[in-house]
């Protein structure tokens, strides 16, 4: 019997509750009409008609436990994992489905069924775990895990890629595994906020470091293995950390995007000298909230021999940010708190890192020592032939499961793989040899690019990477593109790359906007972008990925600076600006400024998808009324998020409050960017408003009706027309150049 589960909203208003209950016969068959209006009411706890994400999930958890399910009286089964155990005795079983139950696990039993085909797991939320076995089942072609959040074996990213990669990786679970104890440690935070100092502490006998008033700034990111002792459940292991020690320079912001990962911990510190408020804690909370939303997050303030212990609104901080998972306050220097923070890190390590339990196949990590062998003789980068072979030679054969293995190392840190079309043919073994190539690009020390306001002149590549390969230069510059570091201006006589971060800081004086002058048959439309907080090098990446799409011409490029630029696309202008740390705009003129709008909006909402998926935004268009009736230049705007919210509940209009105009729900469809959920009522708004337009702008209907025996005996040609051949029949052939010539509009 299924619970509630929404595709794409985040909420269920009353109306769709009751559509989704007309539409499961299970549910229907065991809660009257009545019944189920009831847990409404109860699971409403706002009375606004609307269940939210929260109130939903408690709703699902009701329905969990209080509906009869497979597993639900067996919880504590460690055997089975709540299945009837005749299941495993049915040899010729085909098709299994276990969806929407309380089980929790999939036992060695499993390999038993020889015959299934068809496994159907989604929606358990409880299910941690399916034996290895089960990927040596010979016939199973199908294997549904979708929204287990509990499980661990497999892993979620293996299960995103599909059956034949879980198959693969539970195969080899079945021929021997370990338990992972290793992850990443990042340590993150402003410049000169203690982020080496804290970690050289940490990695000491004594506990703490001597002053440090000389020590040189990171420059980049610095990687440094450290491994830590523990006893976890009766038994001692070791956990080995990689730590991440980032600069902490605003300028190397836009590099460090592309190594925070989702399997790590996060050390954030700060100066507390300075102050919380001056620390950056919303940019750097923000940033691993849209890169990794899941991972816990240490909070350090350092300096405690210095100053007294702050007033810290942690209860605050931590209902916005719920991946904080603990406040720490150190001294480096003296060792005040540093053995507790180890005590910290150790425990939030093994309670919030899920790869901590996960089970990995053995030879992942004979794959790993042969790769580490490779670095050790001073090799940094591999061609994917040589890495298949190496992993060939460490048991594993099948492509697809080199593939995985070479995931995992790259979740551990081991290695970095890049699988776009022109980077994927070489894996980086030494992850600090690809940190170090990125951070050249935007280093403090290398001032020639910016200089030359942003502009990465190909002639400067000998010099900036002068300590690698000269083979590897044009794929280096490469990966720069791929992830909107740099973007290429060709058809340039010197050929050179824009590197958006390095552009200037201040607006352009005389920037050409409106950039076309108001005439008839221009228009001109604007969004507005509000986030929860506008992660480093979104704007700057956007910029990157526009241009490269064509968004670009070279008349233009003077009006470029770090958080703006004017495009082009198509005989349509577009002025594109990060108005503060919370804020972009949008605005397009030309004929048909929607469409590039449109277009403009899709590869902002693909990049945050690709690459900032855990940022919170929305954002706002301009009331129509007030832009076409009023002729404002600041129209009252409208949020898409209340625009779908009134098109859910079926309501037929929004007013706006600065004129006060009523609106309706279809016009605001119309002018809203493509949306499947509403695309048909969009487009047939889009239709009909066109024939208005086309309607509005005509005087008069003509319709010219006669048969050929009524045309004039002269040849139809210019000479004929009424104005050289006075006194003739008209010709209905000429009405039209007729009436032109008259003055009138056809």
């Amino acid at each position: 019997i299924p619970w509630i589960h929404l595709q794409q909203k985040s909420e269920m208003p009353k109306a769709m509750y009751t559509q989704w209950y007309a539409e499961n016969s299970c549910i229907r068959n065991y809660y009257s009409e009545e019944e189920f209006e009831e847990l409404f009411s109860k699971f409403d706890l706002n009375n606004n008609s609307i269940l939210d994400q929260h109130e939903l999930a408690r709703l699902n958890m009701y329905l969990l436990l209080n509906i009869p399910r497979i597993g639900l009286k067996s919880l504590g089964d460690k055997e089975y994992g709540g299945i009837p155990p005749a299941i495993f005795r049915l040899k010729s079983l085909e098709q299994l489905n276990l969806s929407y139950t309380a089980i929790t696990m999939v036992p060695y039993q499993a390999k038993n069924l020889l015959e299934l085909t068809s496994l159907n797991l989604g929606h358990c939320p409880l299910l941690e775990g399916i034996s290895g076995d089960v990927g040596l089942l010979p016939n199973l072609k199908s294997i549904n895990l979708n929204n287990c959040p509990s499980l661990e074996t497999p892993p979620q990213d293996i299960v995103g890629r599909g059956v034949a990669s879980v198959k693969a990786f539970l195969k080899r679970i079945a021929g021997g595994f370990i338990e992972c104890h290793r992850t990443k440690l990042m340590f993150i935070g402003l410049g000169q906020a203690g982020k080496t100092t804290l970690l050289n502490a940490l990695r000491s006998e004594k506990k703490k470091t001597e002053k440090t008033e000389d020590v040189e700034l990171t420059d980049g990111i610095d990687i440094i293995p450290w491994i830590v002792p523990v006893e976890h459940e009766g038994r001692k292991i070791d956990i080995t950390y990689s730590c991440w020690d980032f600069a902490g320079q605003t300028v190397y912001y836009n590099t460090h995007q592309f190594f925070l990962s989702k399997q790590a911990v996060y050390v954030l510190l700060w100066n507390m000298r300075m102050g919380f408020e001056h620390a950056g804690l919303d940019f750097w909370l923000s940033s691993v909230a849209c890169h990794c939303p899941n991972a816990p997050v240490i909070i350090v303030g350092t300096q405690l021999d210095q100053i007294p212990m702050p007033d810290m609104p942690e209860a605050e901080l931590m209902e916005k940010y719920p991946q904080i998972k603990k406040f720490c306050y150190v001294s480096s220097t003296a060792g005040t708190n540093i053995a507790e923070l180890e005590q910290t890190l150790t425990n939030v390590t093994m309670h919030h890192c899920s790869q901590m339990t996960m089970k990995i196949p053995k030879v992942w990590l004979s794959f790993e020592n042969g790769i580490l062998k490779e670095r050790n003789e001073g090799r940094n980068i591999m061609e994917w032939s040589l890495l298949r072979k190496c992993a060939i030679n460490n048991g594993i054969y099948d492509d697809s499961d080199i593939r995985l293995a070479v995931d995992f190392l790259n979740d551990l840190g081991t290695v970095q793989h890049f699988d776009t079309e022109f980077l994927r043919d070489r894996v980086v073994i030494n992850p600090q040899w690809i940190v170090d190539v990125m951070a050249k690009v935007v280093s403090v020390n290398e001032k020639a690019i910016k200089e030359n306001l942003g502009r990465f002149y190909h002639s400067y590549i000998p010099e900036i990477w002068k300590d690698y390969d000269k083979s590897l230069h044009q794929w280096m510059l490469k990966l720069t593109e791929t992830f909107d570091l740099t973007f290429p201006l060709p058809g340039e006589k010197e050929k050179y790359n824009i590197v958006p971060c390095l552009l200037p800081e201040t607006k352009p004086l005389n920037l050409p906007w409106p950039y076309l002058s108001e005439e008839e048959e221009i228009r001109e439309k604007t969004i507005l972008y509000k986030f929860a907080y506008l992660p480093s090098g979104l704007f700057n990446r956007a910029q990157a990925r526009l241009f490269s799409q064509g968004f670009t011409d070279h008349d233009l490029l003077q009006f470029l600076w770090k958080k703006g630029s004017i495009l082009k696309k198509n005989q349509h202008y577009a002025l594109v600006r990060q108005l503060n740390d919370y804020e972009m705009i949008v605005s397009v003129q030309g004929p048909r400024p929607k469409n590039v709008l449109d277009l403009i909006h899709e590869t902002l909402t693909t990049l945050i998808s690709e690459a900032f998926d855990g940022v919170h935004y929305d954002y706002f268009i301009q009331c129509p009324d007030c832009v076409e009736k009023e002729g404002t230049k600041e129209p009252f705007l409208f949020k898409a998020e209340l625009i779908s919210r009134a098109y859910s509940v079926n309501a037929p209009f929004l007013q706006c409050t600065k004129f006060f105009h009523t609106v309706s729900i279809g016009e605001l469809l119309r002018i809203m960017p493509d949306n499947k959920e509403t695309e048909f009522d969009a487009q047939m708004q889009e239709s009909i408003s066109t024939l208005e337009e086309i309607s509005r702008n005509i005087a008069q209907d003509v319709a010219i009706l006669y048969c050929n025996g009524d045309l004039p005996s002269l040849p139809f040609n210019s000479s004929t027309t009424a104005e050289n051949a006075a006194g003739m029949t008209v010709d209905p052939r000429n009405i039209h150049e007729d009436l032109k010539k008259a003055g009138y509009k056809w």
